[in-house]
């Protein structure tokens, strides 16, 4: 597996083939992005309501559920969210869940691009360089001569520095809401019974909570 993840408030983050940066293939460009990750992307998770779709903007925390090293695509992102504007109940909280499929394919969509006079972000929706930026070092690659991020051709490393912001949004349904709650932590762990195997996720609150969701045991505590 070529890329490693990381949740701060709304947004994931992608590092791609992380290992090789401690191991010397993402080393930074060679004129452009200098000892600086070249392989670097973020997307947005959005965990709202169907109905209005107003979002806990917020992660608290996250734990990531992987089945095993072999098995790491059917990897699931739980979080628990918060939200500053979340209609009247400031002390709400919203527990979400995110498929390594629909993270990787927001990684593999399109680019967003800011506007340097307002400052907004749009879709970039023009030819986009080769290798593909910020992605890992492909054996296509490697065949042009790339082996590392020192040979990666400038305009990919511009393209990226300009670019790190994926166009598509990550979105989930909330598992659980609860009002005049704050959920602080999240730990998961997969257990096989005799007709079907769930994910319980234990949610640290200052109250007892036992809930069933579909495929999910949901305790709080």
């Amino acid at each position: 597996m070529c890329f490693i993840y990381a949740c701060y408030n709304d947004v994931v983050y992608c590092f791609h083939d992380l290992e090789s940066f401690y191991l010397g293939g993402d080393i930074g460009g060679e004129r452009v992005l200098q000892k600086k990750w070249t392989t670097f992307l973020k997307a947005q998770l959005l965990c709202s309501l169907p109905d209005d779709g107003f979002p806990f903007n917020i992660i608290q925390d996250m734990f990531v559920l992987t089945p095993g090293p072999e098995d790491w695509k059917n990897t699931v992102f739980y979080g628990v969210f918060t939200s500053q504007w979340y209609k009247g109940a400031s002390g709400s909280s919203a527990v979400c869940s995110f498929t390594m499929d629909q993270v990787e394919k927001a990684f593999n969509g399109r680019y967003r691009e800011v506007n340097r006079e307002t400052q907004q972000w749009y879709t970039y929706n023009h030819p986009v360089p080769e290798p593909r930026p910020g992605a890992c070092i492909t054996n296509a690659a490697r065949e042009q001569g790339i082996s590392s991020s020192l040979h990666m051709p400038d305009k990919v490393l511009n393209f990226v520095k300009d670019h790190f912001l994926m166009d598509s949004v990550v979105r989930s349904q909330p598992l659980l809401l609860k009002r005049n709650v704050r959920y602080t932590q999240i730990v998961v762990h997969r257990v096989q019974t005799i007709k079907k195997v769930y994910n319980v996720l234990f949610i640290g609150t200052g109250k007892t909570l036992l809930k069933t969701h579909r495929n999910t045991l949901i305790i709080s505590c």
